[in-house]
């Protein structure tokens, strides 16, 4: 019968000798390195911990140098990676669920005026138009949405019932208007909205005189925002 021999390696740092697994293998030079995985990982540690800032550095210069190669290395990762990428996160969200909510919370309280003012221009482009619009769509689909809509409406009509605007009124206004009161965009081929000019909300009082129409869009990107500050975010001086 054959005697098996293990193979092993003292360690020039630790002095330890261990198996030769328990050594990086170089196949620059064709052998293994002469200090252990362990003693090598630590020294790297340690080489990290002292060099920070030299290595922050140095990663920033390199990405700078090389940033149309890293971005297009991540972008062919993830296509060929999808599905992995997906279940990891998919884990790793089940798994850290209270750490992920605590840490949200904590980066919105920091950066609370950053992400309000870049809502605000994504809110401002088309692309955050349409998106919010699709969101408010598919929200008032869903049972917590129609609630909160049924529940809406029943507020706005005890709120009604304190104005004196008969339902013909608001026909012969809606039949003499032509433009939008917001963006002065044609009402011919949109869906007209009575807006009250000062929200119901915020005090406004269901009267001809606080009537305006609106198109749709206008009206639920509007909804009961100060009117002057409305029309400034979308060109308007009031």
């Amino acid at each position: 019968m054959q005697e098996i021999i293990t193979q092993t390696k003292i360690c020039g740092k630790c002095g330890i000798d261990k198996h030769i697994d328990q050594f990086y293998f170089r196949k620059d030079i064709g052998s293994y390195r002469k200090e252990c995985k362990e003693c090598h990982n630590n020294k790297n540690k340690e080489n990290a911990k002292n060099n920070k800032e030299y290595i922050a550095e140095y990663n920033r210069i390199y990405q700078q140098k090389n940033n149309k190669y890293i971005l297009e290395y991540k972008r062919l990762y993830r296509e060929k990676n999808k599905e992995s990428i997906k279940e990891y996160n998919i884990e790793y969200i089940n798994n850290n669920k209270e750490y992920i909510a605590k840490y949200k919370k904590e980066y919105q309280q920091i950066n609370k005026d950053k992400l309000s003012n870049k809502n605000k221009i994504y809110r401002q482009t088309e692309r955050g138009k349409n998106n919010i619009q699709e969101q408010m769509k598919k929200y008032s689909r869903t049972p917590k949405g129609k609630a909160v809509k049924k529940n809406d409406s029943h507020k706005r009509r005890a709120l009604k019932n304190k104005g004196d605007v008969t339902s013909n009124q608001i026909m012969e206004l809606q039949q003499s208007t032509k433009l939008c009161y917001w963006c002065h965009e044609p009402l011919k081929n949109l869906k007209p909205h009575i807006d009250h000019y000062v929200a119901l909300s915020k005090g406004g009082e269901h009267t001809l005189s606080n009537l305006v129409v609106s198109c749709s869009k206008c009206n639920l990107q509007k909804s009961s925002k100060d009117p002057i500050t409305f029309a400034n975010s979308i060109g308007r001086l009031l």
